[in-house]
């Protein structure tokens, strides 16, 4: 029975360390993809201060100038610290100017604020200095205060938020918690100062409830995760501590916020993980010092330095038994180099008989080959050929009888139409006789016929000529004699100019139409064409020449 309770625990452990692995792998991907995109995001963050920058420009009220200036440093405060100090600075100038005591406070405070974030904690309490105390301040302002008095007393290491001068920080919570929400961004930060001892499970829970109601992609959400990374490395799940920092960092580099200590955090614990790979080590902590240098940090530089140092050495190494492996292959390489050119040499006279047989046999199969291809192709043309006879024929015949058909009707219609003027003089009707022959009905007949003959005949050897005159005309224009086998006058024109008869003259004489009626019909065609009109009756001729 224990042997099948170990078993189950063994195989829950593996099932557990293999997902924690994969959500590992899966965090630190979506990290990969900020990294490279760092620099996309810091564009973005640059055109917006460009864009609050040129309102400042437009700004004539010196409210408009203050609310503008504040916008800016605002924007550089998580970005640039140095260049969000010189705009703090002008705030406060602005409400110099306008014996405005609120905004001077609001602006030294946050100055104070950004030094004592990057490590200038001297500075920055010299600027608490100039304040007096939290109950000189501004009631809207107190909390800001509070959040950068406590700030003082934090620093960040490699693995962890440390208090330094723990009386001093002790006192100043006392002073100053009641005027810092659980909201604000520092919060935990400072309460994990104040209470080394405290305990991670309980703070952890804190934390994920506060997440809850956190808006998404936010400084806060940034910092609630660091510190939550904290709580779990603190209570030894190191796996969820760094799916945390991974997390954090995310945010941090989406909204271009360079004052983080996640990334640090996170490469500390990745380093002591030897299946992680160096490059992806080394191109955070790339990443880590441009923002490092951008946000001009003092303070997290020496923690920097000792995080990068043995990401460097395991990259030498790396770079070491990569070396060792390329000599251990080149010399493998040429002890079968060797050990091929003896094989090589010794089977080369054995190939030679082997290689004129088969240079026989495949001249021989060559010939053979060739007499087939010369046999089939013969066979392939006698068969095509036969087929085209055989086509040939059959159209010959069925254009004979359709021409038989024609010519027997027509001589139809003469013997008819004679038949019919001798009764009309038989019967002494001369005069209707007379007018029949001048209306010529025969003639109108005949020619009715021949071009229904030459329609089908035409048609029957060029069924696409229809569809190629069309090609030539825009859409608008296009020709349609709304049956199959018959041609409009305009086709029946240019099917004689496909035959290589343009003479419009001689077009009248086989159509039996004036010369005018083609050339009428010829000058329309020409201006229904797409290219210039003086080219259709070239392209036409083009057809099946």
């Amino acid at each position: 029975m224990k042997i099948i309770v170990t078993t189950i625990l063994l195989f829950v452990s593996a099932l557990c360390f293999a997902t924690t692995n994969k959500d590992i792998e899966y965090t630190l991907q979506a990290l990969d993809v900020a990294v490279d995109n760092a620099p996309t995001y810091i564009a973005n963050k640059e055109a917006e201060i460009h864009r609050i920058k040129n309102n400042l420009r437009l700004a004539v009220a010196d409210v408009d100038k203050y609310l503008s200036c504040k916008q800016i440093a605002e924007a550089y405060s998580h970005y640039k610290s140095d260049s969000a100090l010189v705009y703090y600075r002008r705030c406060f100038n602005y409400g110099k100017a306008n014996n405005n005591i609120m905004w001077m406070q609001d602006a030294t405070i946050h100055q104070a604020l950004i030094l004592a974030d990057r490590g200038d904690n001297h500075m920055a309490t010299d600027r608490l200095r100039m304040l007096g105390t939290i109950n000189d301040i501004c009631p809207q302002l107190r909390n800001l205060y509070a959040d950068a008095a406590m700030m003082e007393f934090v620093r960040v290491s490699n693995d962890e938020y440390n208090q330094f001068s723990t009386s001093r920080a002790v006192k100043s919570w006392r002073i100053y918690s009641s005027y810092i929400s659980h909201r604000s961004n520092y919060y935990y930060i400072y309460y994990t100062v104040v209470h080394p001892d405290h305990n991670p499970v309980s703070t952890a829970k804190s934390i994920q409830n506060e997440l809850l109601s956190t808006p998404k992609g936010t400084a806060h959400e940034a910092i609630l995760r660091m510190m939550l990374g904290v709580c779990y490395k603190k209570s030894g799940d190191t796996d969820k501590a760094i799916i945390e920092f991974a997390h954090s960092a995310i945010i941090d580099i989406k909204n271009t916020y360079t004052n983080s200590s996640s990334l640090t955090m996170l490469l500390a614990e990745l380093n002591n993980d030897k299946n992680v790979n160096v490059a992806r080590l080394l191109k955070y902590t790339k990443l880590n010092i441009d923002n490092i240098n951008m946000y001009n940090d003092i303070g997290r530089s020496i923690h920097l330095v000792n995080a990068q140092k043995p990401i460097l050495l395991r990259y030498q190494e790396a770079m070491q038994q990569r070396l060792q492996s390329q000599m251990i292959i080149g010399m493998l390489t040429i002890v079968l180099l060797i050990v091929s050119i003896f094989f090589a040499w010794s089977l080369h006279k054995k190939s030679k008989t082997i290689a004129l047989q088969r240079d026989m046999l495949k001249v021989d199969v060559q010939d053979l080959q060739h007499d087939m291809l010369n046999t089939q192709e013969n066979v392939a043309n006698k068969d095509e050929t036969i087929a085209m006879l055989k086509y040939e024929r059959v159209k010959t015949g069925r254009l004979l009888a359709q021409h038989l058909s024609y010519l027997s009707q027509a001589l139809n219609d003469i013997k008819a139409y004679k038949k019919e003027v001798a009764n009309m003089i038989a019967s002494g009707r001369t005069a209707e006789a007379r007018k029949m022959t001048k209306e010529n009905v025969t003639k109108d007949r005949t020619q009715a016929l021949f071009c229904e003959i030459f329609d089908h005949s035409f048609l029957d050897i060029h069924p696409d000529f229809p569809m190629r005159l069309n090609q030539l005309l825009t859409n608008d224009e296009q020709l349609s004699s709304g049956y199959s086998h018959v041609l409009t006058p305009e086709q029946r024109i240019y099917a004689l100019i496909s035959l290589g008869i343009d003479d419009s003259k001689n077009i009248a004489e086989i159509l039996h139409y004036s010369i005018q009626t083609v050339y009428n019909y010829r000058m329309k065609m020409r201006h229904m064409a797409v290219s210039e009109n003086e080219k259709l009756d070239d392209a036409v001729k083009q057809f099946y020449t």
